[in-house]
Parts: structure tokens; C-alpha cells; sequence
């Protein structure tokens, strides 16, 4: 179950995947902003729509994250997972891994790689890209090599945990390529990388919700989950750039859409 361990490369690897928003479901854009700056009444709006939304329980646990209750946010991430978020297990892997818990981090990180290869084992090549493989990379070099072992049975013991939600027979599925029978990207603009969170080696990942126009338009775009703001604001201002064709039959006008933007340092 072990990554393969890396070193540093300052060569930027952006990557992207996305989701589509439930059908019949429209994101409140401004109570949503509202919320991520700390208004309550706005935050409220969050956790009762995340009783059926995954991108309202993404935003709740970054609203929560802010305003710093740590375990409230795991909360949400928890059920975002559950509802087939697998930016989530991410999120997870980020969290521990900054709060000083590289085993835990290595765990959810391995949980998430899961996701990615969920028919087979990845190539070598495909782990040096994965953001997820680096991810547990970098929580198993944290690790002394005599907890190595500890790191992958604790693995072993969440994937068993959420092994229901995996399979899917008791959540909804994983549909990480959803988006596309919706929408065909255009004109994809790369966010620009922080050069002082470059220089520190940090790295990071951002879910941003928007609206898409009949032209293709990005009509609103609001960051719902992320780990660190200057990666927020970097993601949104690129992605108001973007331009997207609405696939053909798809009836719905605007066309909402969830995706995934990594910030990750090339580590081989």
C-alpha cells in the first residue's frame, strides 16, 4: 500500500477534474460567499443544504475550518465524502498532515489514491503524477521508517471503514468525469502558483462551484472548499477565464458544475 517517496522539483503540476451538480440543484452563490466570511445566518444555509448537497457540505467544513472548528469541518468532510466527494479524503489527508499527524495523513491520502484506481493498481508512472500518491509520499517521509507498518494498518483499517461507500451500495457513487456529458472545456487558463507558497514547498487543492452560460460563459464561480485562501483566490481568478461548449441535448441553462484545481509541486 505504499507510495512511492519523493523529492522536490519546483515544476508546477496544476491538474483537474470536476463533477456536475445534481440536476435541479442551484448553489445560492451569494449566501455560500456569505457564509465562507463568516456570517452565520449564511453558514446555517450550509448545513441544512448539506443534508443534500455535497458542495453545501464541502462549503460548510471550509466555513467551519476558518472559523476554527477543526472538528466541526471534519464533520462535513466526513459526509462529503459519504455523498461521493473525493476531494474530501484529500481535504482529510491535508488537515492531519498540517495539524503534525502524518500517519493519519497517509491514510486518508491512500483513501483517496483509492479513488483514483479504482480497478487496478496505478503504473509507476501515474503514481509520480497523482497528486494523491504524492500526498501519502510526503505524509510517509514524516514518518520514522519503524511506523511505517502502523501507517499502512491504519490504511488498511479506513478503507475498510468506508469500503461501503466505495462500493457505492450505500452512498452515491464516485463520478469524478460526470461533468463532461454536461460540458466540454474550451479554454482552460492555468492559475498562477504562489511564488512564496512555491518557495516554502506548499501545496494545496480548491473545489470551486459555477455557473455556465448557453454560450459557455462563466457566469459565477465561488471557491467551496480549499485549503489555504491565496489558492482560492488564484483558482477563481483563473477560472473565470475558462470557456466551456454545453454538450448537445443537455437542456438545462445555466449548467452548474463542481471542479477540482491541485496546487502540487512536481516530486519524484
Amino acid at each position: 500500500m505504499r507510495t512511492l517517496t519523493s523529492s522536490v522539483f519546483l515544476t508546477i503540476v496544476l491538474l483537474a477534474s470536476a463533477s456536475a451538480a445534481a440536476d435541479g440543484f442551484s448553489l445560492d452563490f451569494e449566501r455560500a460567499r456569505a457564509a465562507l466570511n463568516g456570517a452565520a445566518e449564511d453558514i446555517s444555509y450550509l448545513e441544512r443544504c448539506a443534508e443534500e448537497q455535497s458542495v453545501c457540505s464541502l462549503a460548510a467544513a471550509t466555513a467551519h475550518h476558518l472559523g476554527g472548528q477543526t472538528g466541526v469541518a471534519i464533520h462535513y468532510l466526513r459526509l462529503a465524502l459519504a455523498q461521493g466527494k473525493e476531494i474530501a479524503a484529500s481535504g482529510l489527508a491535508f488537515a492531519n498532515l498540517e495539524a503534525g499527524d502524518p500517519l493519519e495523513a497517509y491514510a486518508w491520502a491512500q483513501l483517496a489514491l483509492t479513488l483514483d484506481f479504482p480497478s487496478g493498481e496505478p503504473t509507476r508512472r501515474q503514481l509520480l503524477q497523482n497528486k494523491n500518491a504524492i500526498l501519502a509520499a510526503r505524509a510517509l517521509a514524516a514518518l520514522d521508517e519503524d511506523r511505517h507498518d502502523q501507517a499502512d494498518q491504519r490504511a488498511r483499517e479506513l478503507l475498510a471503514e468506508w469500503n461501503e461507500v466505495l462500493s457505492g451500495s450505500g452512498a452515491r457513487r464516485f463520478d469524478p468525469d460526470a461533468w463532461q456529458r454536461k460540458v466540454r472545456i474550451t479554454r482552460q487558463v492555468r492559475p498562477r502558483y504562489p511564488r512564496r507558497f512555491a518557495q516554502r514547498g506548499t501545496e494545496g487543492i480548491v473545489e470551486v462551484h459555477a455557473r455556465i452560460s448557453a454560450s459557455g460563459e462563466v457566469i459565477e464561480v465561488l471557491p467551496v472548499y480549499f485549503t489555504h485562501r491565496e489558492f482560492a483566490r488564484e483558482a477563481e481568478r483563473a477560472f473565470r477565464r475558462w470557456k466551456f461548449e454545453i454538450r448537445e441535448g443537455v437542456e438545462a441553462s445555466p449548467v452548474e458544475v463542481t471542479m477540482r484545481i491541485d496546487f502540487m509541486l512536481n516530486r519524484r
